[in-house]
């Protein structure tokens, strides 16, 4: 979606290659976004960083 320009935003101006880092399974859009929501909170990006060594 993001690679389409679908959505209007800040990824939609980055022009780069993207690489999945990290990713779930969600039954519905709404539990994705909410998951979504949840990685993007502080304890999420903590999670993330345990999970993944950048």
């Amino acid at each position: 979606m993001h690679r389409d320009k679908v959505f209007k935003g800040y990824t939609s101006k980055f022009d780069g290659d993207w690489i999945v880092i990290y990713s779930e399974p969600a039954k519905t859009r709404s539990e994705a976004l909410k998951r979504e929501k949840a990685l993007k909170s502080y304890r999420g990006r903590e999670f993330i960083k345990q999970q993944i060594p950048l």
